[in-house]
């Protein structure tokens, strides 16, 4: 199922809305390949001041550092004790010349991030621990959220700078977007859309929060509310509820009900599948006739269950890290704990 629909997420979802990424990754790539040092205010130069400015006035290039956290590849950027900062580790310092926050600031719950920095301020070089919790899908997530936060923090303009009628009109977000693919009647797919957004055969946008509803295909790269279509809706990332007889989503946080849900990428998720057929490569619940699940699968409910790691309720159950694989009725196996020791 997954690959008969791969195609169709590329054309309708992420084509459109990564147009700019490449001149992004472009100019990321020619600087981390650049030799130079942290200690020597590298970051002082011309080429990483120019970069900093288009990310602190393009928040989808920004995203796209986001996405380097996890990548363990070096770079030619010396740190310190000898060795070269991993893109994920240059990725992080990057984030924090944008939003002037460090990541030693994080005020979020994860026992291994707050773990983590209580090393770094204890021991040298600090970016030891943060390579660590780089290596952890869960810590990668609460840190990229960390930096959005702080990011809309330095960058969000007041409101009070904008009269009471500007945000029909605004190039940047519309509380109305009515499209029929491919075109948008307010501005463009890149704007996003705080209320309700329609599409009379399909539709396909950026950013949407709120209603957004279609009868034949709904796209979008980032979606919090409800998002409604008659034949399938893809996401890159859903944090409401989505529903569709076939469902496509990257990185669900929220409910995704259907015929036929799945997932594209291994990302840590925490979100909950409904239908006849669920496939995921992470989720806290799966509920469905057949349900496939990987290695970060929580709870799966269903006639046949297939997953690692997981509590399984079904007539057939399959779990290759259980003590007995194959099972029916129900099936567990105890999750692989993630510890951090002191370098």
């Amino acid at each position: 199922m997954s690959i008969l629909l791969l195609p169709f997420f590329f054309l309708f979802c992420a084509a459109p809305v990564n147009a700019g990424d490449a001149d992004n990754t472009e100019t990321w790539t020619t600087l981390s390949a650049t030799s130079g040092c942290i200690g020597e205010k590298i970051f002082c130069n011309s080429d990483w001041q120019a970069f900093f400015t288009e990310l602190k006035s393009d928040e989808e290039k920004f995203e796209s550092v986001l996405s380097v956290f996890p990548d363990k590849k070096e770079s030619k950027i010396h740190i310190c004790n000898w060795e070269n900062a991993s893109n994920g580790v240059l990725a992080v310092l990057v984030a924090e010349q944008v939003t002037g926050r460090s990541w030693l600031d994080y005020n979020g719950k994860n026992p291994l991030i707050l773990e983590a920095i209580k090393q770094a301020k204890t021991t040298l070089p600090q970016h030891g621990p943060l390579k660590k919790i780089l290596a952890n899908p869960a810590c990668v997530r609460d840190l990229q959220d960390f930096f959005r936060r702080e990011y809309v923090a330095v960058t969000e303009v007041p409101d009070e700078e904008f009269p009471f009628w500007y945000s029909a009109f605004s190039p940047s977000w519309t509380p109305l977007q009515v499209s029929c693919f491919p075109f948008a009647l307010f501005h463009e797919q890149k704007t996003s859309v705080y209320g309700l957004d329609l599409g009379l055969i399909g539709r396909i946008q950026d950013k949407a929060y709120g209603i957004s509803f279609a009868p034949f295909f709904s796209c979008t790269r980032n979606h919090c509310g409800i998002n409604l279509s008659g034949v399938f809706a893809l996401s890159g990332t859903n944090n409401g509820l989505t529903i569709a007889p076939v469902t496509m989503t990257q990185d669900n946080h929220g409910v995704v009900i259907g015929l036929f849900n799945t997932g594209v990428a291994e990302q840590e998720s925490g979100g909950v599948q409904v239908g006849l057929i669920n496939e995921a490569d992470n989720g806290i619940l799966q509920i469905g006739l057949i349900n496939q699940g990987h290695d970060n699968s929580k709870v799966q409910i269903g006639l046949y269950n297939k997953s690692n790691g997981s509590i399984q309720f079904g007539l057939i159950n399959h779990n290759a890290d259980a003590l007995i694989p194959w099972m029916p009725l129900i099936n567990f196996s105890m999750p692989d704990k993630v510890e951090m020791s002191a370098e």
